[in-house]
């Protein structure tokens, strides 16, 4: 696989001769499979869902009597008293009238429009990372060759394995900031927010200086390059990690500003910056045959600083986040037990399902490596657009993220809910609109990305596989 015809190992830039290591899958069967994930999805699992919970209401119902009457001392209207069979009483606070029936969830009323006020920005600003990291990927496969590129995404992957763990903090800050903020308790969400950066940086900066100090002796290790590729891989990885280490401070604060209703302003400023470092790289290259991995890595670090400083200056400068100063600064927060075990309860799930969920692809480029060095490039692009997929979806589930958590900060369970079921039927119809774009357009999606038909082929044989997979 790493050999011509010729027994003579191939060049850092081309891959003639190459023979792939796997075969095409069959088009009739992955068409068929995408079908019955499709059946699956729209009919059979709502069918599930709204039987149980029909089962459910009836069975609350017989177990739950309400009484005409409140006892002396209890006067509000908002509270019941219930009873259950076996006797006792217990003081409930009524259920809002939200019902998530299928009308309602079909239906585009005003939780719709606040779904997609939030989803829009958000699925902007990640579609738009994505076609920057993309673009980025492509200059550097283009200008630096496969050496540096396969060095590029193995540190890209390894790295990526740490913040996608850690990123959990993140998703908890969001939807505990979320709750907060509904309860009307800006203290708590300030303390949310400074929890959610100490509980990132003081497991990541060991793990992340690991990476920068050794990941060429672990790259060389598990064998998955040479020594060539780890030390490209080095020189990339210890400048670029610091980016990771000013990213919690950065997506924390963001996250603040796009809970209480600053999500385009926080949106235009990710574009500028991903618009910002893409063109830099553009121009660096074109304008310089010498550009290294280091330098790449320079203009990542260079760029996050200064839009973090950007958008800290906008918050505090408009006062945005004056609301939230007491939280932030006045108190340590790990000094507050109640929000440091609700965080850590929330967080921990959290990191564990975020490095589940996204490790896979991460462990499959890695293993991709023993295969041979046109499979490293074809799953590094293969993963790029898939990403960009995934990134029509995601913008939906932050949004119902925001909205479910303030429902149930300001006590309305049905109404997060509903909230919830209509993120999941409008990322079901972007997904299966996507999955279709996929199989129509497979053979000329990877040509955008690179001009070698042994890599276009190989992308394309796992288009179907791809367009099924972004369904689930």
């Amino acid at each position: 696989q790493y050999y011509n015809d010729e027994g003579e190992r191939f060049d850092d830039d081309s891959y003639d001769g190459y023979v792939p290591a796997g075969r095409k899958p069959p088009i009739g069967l992955s068409i068929i499979t995408l079908s019955m994930v499709c059946i699956l999805m729209f009919a059979v699992l709502p069918y599930i869902v709204f039987r149980k919970k029909r089962r459910r209401k009836k069975k609350e119902k017989r177990k739950l009597v309400e009484m005409t009457r409140m006892p002396e001392g209890i006067s509000d209207p908002n509270y019941v008293i219930m009873r259950t069979e076996e006797g006792d009483f217990t003081i409930e606070k009524k259920i809002d009238e939200y019902k998530a029936t299928f009308s309602s969830i079909c239906r585009i009323d005003k939780e719709t429009r606040r779904l997609l006020k939030y989803a829009i920005p958000f699925t902007i600003y990640s579609v738009s990372e994505e076609v920057m990291g993309s673009i980025c990927l492509a200059l550097i496969g283009q200008f630096l060759g496969s050496k540096k590129l396969i060095a590029y995404v193995l540190v890209m992957a390894l790295v990526g394995i740490t913040d996608d763990f850690l990123y959990g903090c993140m998703d908890a800050n969001t939807t505990l900031c979320a709750h907060a903020i509904g309860a009307s308790n800006n203290f708590l969400a300030g303390q949310y927010v400074q929890l959610s950066i100490l509980f990132y940086l003081i497991p990541g900066v060991p793990i992340l200086l690991f990476w920068m100090c050794y990941v060429d002796e672990v790259i060389l290790w598990l064998g998955w390059g040479d020594e060539t590729v780890a030390q490209h891989a080095a020189d990339f990885a210890v400048i670029y990690v610091w980016s990771h280490l000013i990213s919690p401070i950065n997506v924390s604060i963001d996250q603040l500003l796009e809970i209480t209703g600053k999500e385009v302003v926080t949106t235009v400023i990710g574009l500028v910056h991903g618009i910002t470092t893409t063109l830099i790289l553009f121009v660096m290259f074109l304008t310089n045959e010498d550009v290294t991995l280091q330098l790449v890595a320079v203009v990542y670090l260079g760029t996050d600083i200064l839009f973090a400083l950007i958008l800290w200056y906008v918050a505090f400068g408009r006062g945005w986040l004056k609301p939230f100063h007491k939280g932030l600064f006045s108190k340590l927060s790990l000094s507050n037990g109640q929000a440091v075990k609700r965080m850590f309860k929330t967080c921990v799930p959290l990191m564990v399902g975020s490095l589940l969920g996204n490790i896979e692809w991460t462990v499959l480029t890695l293993f991709t490596a023993h295969l041979g060095e046109g499979e490293v490039a074809a799953m590094a692009i293969l993963g790029c657009i898939w990403e960009i997929a995934d990134c029509f979806t995601s913008g939906l589930g932050d949004a119902a993220e925001i909205r479910v958590s303030y429902h149930l900060g300001n006590n309305h369970p049905s109404l997060a809910k509903l909230s919830a079921y209509k993120s999941l039927v409008m990322g079901m119809a972007v997904a299966s609109v996507t999955s279709v774009f996929f199989c129509i357009f497979y053979s000329k999606i990877p040509r955008l990305f690179t001009d070698d038909e042994v890599i276009i082929d190989l992308i394309s044989s796992a288009f179907p596989y791809l367009a099924i997979g972004n369904l689930a």
